[in-house]
């Protein structure tokens, strides 16, 4: 069965009806959601920071497949599940979101993280790149990325970025350099443009690196996770690992592709070669995390801001950043500690735009099992 999607509240994952904002600066084109677009508000910019307009028409919702939910189907949980709308009325239509909670489960929403029966929900690699929410890549973005000149051999020289958002000036008044300031990585989603809620801090993040032959030397990627430093180093297949590192620098091997993600209180590394798990201690990032955010409403904290670089720049052939979904409660600001039990035969859904979905946190409320159409192929 064919489904279209009918609004934003799947994004980035699935898009609904969007229209097209260009930048009246640097000609920068991306969607805004059609169903949260508020023309009163102005678009900014998330490369340049500039203002843009807004094209007409809007384009339809993104088509997806809805494979029927056998009667002995059992749903796992990140699945993504078609449901019927009793308040639409076109046939072909239904909501669509994501299971995080099954029957009989205890759910508890805290600081973004997701609880099960009093266990922390831990993403494999593969999870997380079905949630995750892309940040910027290299080439793609390339005006957002800087390679080191000077003094430094061409070989060694370093990839860098670093995390900008729009800040709160007014571009017609204001000098195009300080249209975009560094910060930390937030839960904002650039389609959400018309929307207005306080934004939480994101630590958690994942890297995709596709290199463009196969290793010949070490290749040193920097970073920090829930703000202490993070190295990860790469060396070429039958080079001497030796020691995998302290709590900070991991060293693997690889060919020419790694992956990396940093979510849910864990470090997992996967290259072409090997793969690894590191989870960090709980205590010291929880702490961390307190810090992350008070340092996301400070001045000091915001100047800081998110950096990755990658030496030598010249093997890259491509990078890919990208963040964590940060589950929001249903509170005003997002954040806080909230909980629910989950009776038989009901699931806990969630859209992925988590500011803008309307879900079991809210006047959806549980699904029946009963009501569930079919799943979704994964897109």
């Amino acid at each position: 069965m064919a489904c279209q999607i009918q609004s934003s509240s799947m994004a980035p994952t699935l898009v609904g009806p969007t229209r097209t904002a260009v930048c009246n600066h640097c000609g920068e084109s991306f969607g805004i959601a059609a169903d949260t677009f508020a023309p009163q508000l102005p678009i900014r910019c998330h490369t340049c920071g500039g203002t843009c307009q807004v094209k007409s028409p809007q384009t339809g919702g993104q088509l997806v497949t809805v494979v029927p939910l056998q009667d002995t189907q059992t749903l796992n949980r990140f699945d993504l599940v078609a449901f019927s709308a009793p308040s639409i009325s076109s046939a072909g239509s239904w909501h669509v979101k994501r299971v995080w909670g099954q029957p009989g489960e205890s759910l508890r929403i805290r600081d973004g993280e997701v609880w099960i029966n009093g266990r922390l929900v831990q993403k494999s690699i593969d999870d997380y790149l079905r949630l995750s929410v892309p940040l910027t890549a290299y080439p793609d973005s390339s005006s957002a990325w800087q390679i080191s000149t000077g003094d430094s051999a061409q070989d060694q020289r370093t990839l860098s970025w670093r995390f900008m958002k729009p800040a709160p000036v007014i571009p017609t008044d204001t000098d195009p350099q300080f249209w975009l300031e560094p910060s930390g990585i937030d839960d904002d989603y650039p389609c959400n443009q018309g929307l207005s809620y306080q934004l939480q801090p994101v630590p958690d993040f994942g890297i995709e690196l596709e290199l463009n032959e196969r290793l010949s030397d070490r290749l040193t990627i920097e970073t920090q996770f829930h703000h202490r430093p993070l190295t990860i180093v790469l060396r070429p297949e039958g080079w001497p690992v030796g020691d995998r590192g302290g709590s900070t620098a991991l060293r693997l091997a690889a060919h020419d592709h790694c992956q990396i993600v940093c979510c849910d209180r864990r470090v997992l590394v996967r290259t072409d070669v090997e793969q690894y798990e590191q989870t960090w201690d709980a205590t010291t990032l929880a702490e961390a995390a307190q810090i992350n955010a008070s340092s996301a409403q400070s001045t000091s904290g915001a100047r800081s801001g998110f950096e990755l670089s990658c030496t030598p720049a010249a093997p890259i052939k491509r990078l890919q950043l990208s963040r964590d979904l940060y589950v929001r409660t249903p509170t005003r600001t997002g954040n806080g500690d909230w909980s629910i039990q989950i009776p038989d035969e009901h699931y806990f859904v969630l859209g992925d735009n988590l500011p803008a979905s309307i879900d079991s946190r809210g006047s959806l409320g549980l699904l029946k099992a009963n009501r569930i159409t079919g799943i979704l192929q994964r897109p």
